[in-house]
């Protein structure tokens, strides 16, 4: 089992490559453009924006979990609406 040492976001972002950089970029990026616009002809919001913090917990090598998923939290709040 893959063991996670307890250390900062900071240290975390350190220790990214610059290709985990980009895409940490690009997720964060996607998820505010999904949250603002959605395009629910397209894709479901609500599973788009889970799938988006999925990732963006691996890629801070966080452990997976829906309950820290403020996004998602919040188009669930707002009825959709962000």
């Amino acid at each position: 089992m893959h063991e996670v040492r307890q250390t900062t976001t900071k240290d975390r972002y350190v220790d990214m490559t610059d290709k985990e950089k980009v895409a940490l970029k690009a997720l964060q990026d996607l998820l505010f453009e999904v949250k603002l616009k959605p395009r629910s002809d397209k894709y479901d919001p609500l599973l788009f924006l889970q799938d988006i913090e999925y990732t963006l917990q691996g890629l801070w090598g966080f452990s997976r979990d829906k309950f820290y998923h403020i996004h998602t939290q919040d188009y669930l709040i707002n009825g959709g609406n962000v």
